[in-house]
């Protein structure tokens, strides 16, 4: 048997207790842990929609949620998402707790949904006043200050101001708001029109004098109106006014002051207001000004400050919305106009500030109008630059990659053909171009001593696809090149009995060149319909073709000759929207320019169209061809979904391309930047009825056509 002493006994009871309170205490650390909880969450917020979604981030388990939004609704799910009607300060609470209440815990957060800051506005005339304007903010709140800039250096802080400019003109007005607690700020400007009244029954021009028998800063004020139907509201730039028609007022102090006189007819059928400024006394800040016009350019306006100290600060107004902080600015107007132009001089010791105002009538700029005329020997030809206005830079841009500088230069072109001369006159100064213009005309031009005219005629077997052409070319020393828009060529005078493989349209080419002159070279292409059969076209042998009367009754007035062959019946279309179904029409057009003149030629056996550019101006190329891509391609023809054009520029262009039907009438229409290299435009077509259409390239003194087949 073991024996313990009392100190063991003692040791060994003392173990065991402080074990039995080890475990009272866990066993109630574990019980606490059960039932305690913390409510939290967080929320992100979308202003714009005035929806809160919260996430609920609270300690416990076996929890219980109530929501409630500040707004007289509540919410019992783990984490809502909550859209508020209106904008506010909301206080949202969490709380918790369990079924049995042993745990309860609230968290609570302020929402701010800022409502946003609206600066859009309307403005109305006010009645029998056309220069009155009343405006008003579309803002329904009251928690906004307003600041308006009239755009004639006139403010308002009034939430619904009226406004009386002092003339015609178009004015920038722009409103600003900001929220009086600074959380946002926005502005919205738009241009206004005023217009002159149509009658001006108030005159509110004055006069100012000096009064000898009184101070030196008294002035006498005096209406010129010689009417009594009018009253009469003067404002002296000092806080003064008088309703006399001869006021009398005595400054306190020099300065420069702007006064206001404004007449009212009494029955209120018109008001006007004319101010000016009136300087009194010594005024220690000089903030007097000049101004000079441009010689090139009459928007732009030199200003400079008449005080010649370098202990000032500058703030120009030029009126317009545009301001400066330069001593001597320039400045560009937009567009002519009258404006009020105010500089403001401030002492960098700030021991003077004055600001001096006047108005100034800004002209619009002179034209530069491109245009000239020539004359031709040969390949040689003399420009003459006929030009109107004001230019001090000229370009020519000859069509064949060359180019001069010269007023009227005479240039020499290396082979026949039609090419596309521009002029571009310029008006520069000081670094700005304020004009530009450009003019172009196609011109034609023949070696005299070795002239060629491609041309042929045809005949087509459409059962056996065959296809006979014979050339009608003029010239000596021809060499011949026939191409049959199927990948087959033939050198020969007269080829004859070309067969296809397939029915279609072809694009079918004679280019002859003189074999002692290779630069007298001329290019004549048709379409030919070959066996195709469509619903809305008729094979037939009929041609449609026309040229010019090289002898015209006038100027802009041309009498066409029709060549078509195998034709009974005509129909013009001439470019400029008229028409005629004469055989051979004389027609007159309003301007010197060219024009796609088309001709539909039809008969019982078929129909034809053929459309080429005219030029109205007998002194110029009766029939331009112009050529101004170094390639062009239009395919496929026939087209079906879709037709494509793919063309190769040497210089960036601008070109309108459009689809018409045979009566001319537009189906499709698409303007193109066209730039250096390789283009490609497409159109879409499984809309378009079965049938001919026209495709026209256009652009400044070009022009080209095809007929494609659908």
């Amino acid at each position: 048997m073991k024996h313990f002493t009392f100190t063991q006994i003692s040791f060994i009871f003392n173990k065991k207790a402080s074990l039995l309170a080890a475990f009272v205490l866990l066993f109630a650390a574990n019980i606490f842990s059960q039932n305690s909880c913390e409510a939290n969450f967080s929320y992100t917020l979308n202003q714009s929609s005035k929806t809160a979604v919260f996430t609920n981030t609270s300690v416990g388990t076996g929890l219980i949620y109530i929501w409630t939004f500040g707004d007289n609704t509540t919410s019992s799910a783990a984490s809502p998402t909550k859209t508020f009607s209106a904008f506010g300060t909301y206080t949202v609470c969490l709380t918790i707790t369990k079924s049995d209440s042993s745990c309860y815990h609230t968290r609570c957060s302020t929402l701010v949904i800022a409502a946003p800051c609206l600066s859009t506005w309307t403005v109305a005339t006010a009645t029998g006043n056309n220069l009155s304007k009343n405006f008003a903010s579309n803002n329904t709140s009251l928690d906004y200050n307003y600041f308006w800039s009239f755009g004639d250096g006139i403010n308002s802080d009034s939430k619904t101001p009226n406004h009386v400019y002092s003339h015609a003109g178009r004015y920038k007005v722009c409103l600003r708001v900001a929220k009086k607690d600074s959380s946002c700020t926005t502005q919205t400007c738009d241009s206004i029109t005023v217009t002159a009244n149509t009658t001006t029954p108030c005159v509110a021009t004055w006069t100012v004098t000096s009064n000898p028998n009184t101070l030196p800063f008294a002035r006498y004020f005096t209406s010129t109106s010689t009417s009594t139907d009018f009253s009469y509201y003067w404002t002296f730039g000092d806080g003064s006014s008088s309703d006399s028609k001869t006021p009398n007022h005595t400054y306190l102090i020099a300065g420069k002051y702007r006064v206001c006189l404004m007449v009212t007819k009494k029955d209120s059928t018109c008001s006007s207001t004319i101010c000016d400024s009136v300087t009194i006394g010594t005024v220690g800040c000089n903030a007097n000004w000049t101004l000079y016009t441009d010689s090139i350019n009459t928007l732009k306006k030199y200003f400079a400050s008449a005080s010649t100290s370098n202990d000032y600060n500058y703030w120009w107004s030029f009126g317009d919305g545009i301001n400066s902080d330069s001593k001597t600015p320039n400045h560009v107007y937009s567009h002519a106009g009258r404006y009020k132009v105010c500089l403001k001089v401030s002492k960098k010791d700030s021991s003077c500030t004055l600001t001096v105002c006047d108005s100034i009538t800004v002209t619009a700029a002179l034209g530069c109008e491109a245009n000239f005329t020539f004359t031709k020997t040969g390949r040689e030809v003399h420009f003459t630059n006929t030009s109107s206005g004001t230019f001090n830079r000229t370009i020519w841009r000859f069509g064949d990659s060359l180019s001069a500088d010269q007023n009227s230069p005479t240039h020499t072109f290396s082979h026949n053909g039609t090419f596309n001369v521009c002029l571009y006159t310029y008006r520069i100064a000081n670094g700005d171009t304020s004009c530009r213009s450009s003019r172009c005309y196609n011109i034609t031009v023949t070696n005299l001593t070795n002239s060629c005219v491609a041309s042929f005629t045809y005949g087509v077997n459409h059962l056996q696809r065959r296809l006979e052409v014979n050339s009608t070319a003029t010239g000596s020393n021809l060499l011949y090149r026939w191409s049959f828009g199927d990948d087959s060529t033939s050198n020969l005078l007269h080829p004859a009995n070309h067969i296809y493989t397939h029915n279609g349209v072809y694009r079918v080419c004679l280019l002859v060149i003189n074999a002692l002159d290779t630069n007298c070279r001329s290019e004549y292409c048709r379409f030919i319909n070959v066996n195709y059969h469509d619903s809305n076209i008729i094979h037939s042998e009929i041609q449609a073709d026309f040229t010019k009367n090289t002898t015209n009754p006038s100027n802009n007035t041309i009498q066409f000759v029709n060549a078509s062959s195998g034709a009974i019946n005509y129909s013009w279309a001439f470019g400029d929207g008229s028409s005629s179904t004469d055989e051979n029409p004389l027609h007159s057009f309003e301007t010197n320019a060219f024009y796609t003149v088309c001709l539909t030629a039809s008969g019982p056996n078929g129909i034809d169209v053929f459309c080429n550019s005219v030029s109205s101006d007998n002194s110029t190329a009766g029939i331009a061809n112009v050529n101004a891509f170094e390639t062009l391609r239009v395919y496929p023809n026939p087209f079906n979904e879709a037709v494509n054009i793919d063309l190769t520029v040497k210089t960036n262009i601008s070109i309108t391309v459009q689809i018409t039907d045979i009566s001319g009438k537009t189906m499709e229409i698409k303007k193109v930047d066209l730039i250096v290299g390789n283009n490609n435009i497409r159109f879409e077509t499984g809309h378009l009825n079965n049938g001919m259409y026209l495709l026209s390239i256009l652009g400044e003194g070009l022009n080209k056509n095809f007929k494609v087949i659908k």
